[in-house]
């Protein structure tokens, strides 16, 4: 009985990435892969979701999304530092997420493109705070808003107020 359940399971799944496959062809849909919005001062990740991130159900487990967020953080980083991020990492300072929250709005499906906007929120002198909005690109849909505390720690793992080097390109961004 448990195979069978498991064979007409995996059937239903193909069945559904088949249409929606065959419908993201027929919508033709253009990416826009620009990085930043200036105007909204908003830094934008592109990914697609794939099998690795859902569940027996084919819908994104939960916990992805912090680990989109993790990613999309990441970008950011490499993004905002430009020239910076060589020096930031010889001196070997680390970035640690104070707190996370994350709330779920809609569901998001295998081979769904999305989107992870980032906002630098707040800048305290000893951490700074990041908005994510992940959004399905096809339906516009916001799947999840997220937030994150970003505080630094020296090469000894103390606690420090945010380096200069990373204050001066988040000014730029906030």
């Amino acid at each position: 009985m448990l195979h069978n359940d498991i064979m007409e399971f995996t059937l239903n799944l193909a069945q559904t990435m088949d249409r929606r496959v065959s419908e993201r062809r027929k919508t033709n849909i253009s990416y826009k892969r620009r990085k930043y919005d200036r105007r909204n001062k908003t830094f934008k990740y592109h990914r697609t979701i794939h099998l690795s991130d859902t569940n027996m159900f084919g819908s994104v487990y939960f916990a992805r999304f912090f680990e989109f967020q993790g990613e999309a953080r990441e970008e950011f980083l490499q993004y905002f530092m430009g020239q910076d991020l060589v020096p930031f990492m010889k001196e070997r300072y680390g970035m640690v997420t104070v707190e996370a929250n994350c709330q779920y709005k809609s569901p998001l499906y295998l081979y769904d493109d999305i989107t992870v906007d980032i906002q630098v929120a707040v800048l305290k002198r000893a951490k700074f705070k990041l908005i994510f909005i992940i959004k399905n690109d096809s339906s516009n849909n916001v799947a999840a808003v997220a937030e994150q505390w970003i505080g630094f720690t020296n090469s000894n793992g103390t606690p420090i107020s945010i380096p200069e080097i990373v204050l001066r390109n988040l000014e730029k961004h906030q």
